[in-house]
């Protein structure tokens, strides 16, 4: 019973990971395409800061990639800005949406089975004890 525990911990750590930054990838792209699209930004900037590859970079490097493009400096800076604001608002939502699904996993947990007399206790696994193998003297 243990291993399939600790098979079904893995698998669902795994799970979770994933689902968290499908999320947050998700919700960055829609936010930089509302962004951009609310920004009065040439088509053509919006574009290549959208779909050019540099979704996922600092503010440094995006200035650089726009910078080499025939955009102002002001419409770099405005651009950058979107940027940022999408990162952080897609930042704040994946964390509510995956701690809204988080509080929503104790429901279920609630009906796991509990600690069966016999097995490894918590104590046990800290002190790399089997069941019943405590030192003479210790507390039990």
């Amino acid at each position: 019973m243990g291993a399939l525990r600790g098979v079904a911990n893995n698998v669902s750590n795994a799970l979770g990971a994933a689902f968290a930054s499908v999320v947050a990838v998700g919700l960055l792209g829609a936010f930089l395409a509302s962004g951009y699209s609310r920004s009065g930004l040439p088509h053509a900037l919006e574009t290549r800061a959208v779909s050019g590859g540099v979704d996922f970079v600092t503010n440094n490097e995006l200035r650089s990639v726009l910078g080499a493009t025939s955009a102002t400096p002001q419409q770099v800076e405005k651009a950058v800005a979107v940027n940022e604001n999408a990162r952080l608002r897609a930042l704040r939502a994946s964390f509510l949406i995956v701690g809204a699904i988080s509080l929503l996993a104790i429901f279920p947990a609630t009906r796991l089975p509990g600690y069966v007399p016999g097995e490894l206790s918590a104590e046990d696994i800290v002190n790399e004890e089997g069941p019943g193998e405590r030192e003479a003297g210790s507390p039990t």
